[in-house]
């Protein structure tokens, strides 16, 4: 089965947290925390703080 991204994060973008659930699980992460992409795949996208989902994270427009 083929998934599809509306996009895709590349080596270097910056990407905000969208959902609290991080905070509210105890972990040291809040909604609204930005971090730098270093790849992703498939639905993980390995940040410079940890390894999130896809559908957690936005990109930042600077």
């Amino acid at each position: 089965m083929k998934s599809f991204y509306k996009e895709e994060f590349e080596d270097g973008d910056k990407v905000r947290l969208i959902t609290d659930w991080y905070q509210k699980a105890g972990f040291p992460f809040k909604k609204g925390d930005i971090f730098t992409v270093k790849y992703q795949d498939g639905e993980d996208v390995q940040t410079d703080k940890g390894i999130f989902d896809f559908d957690e994270l936005e990109l930042v427009n600077e």
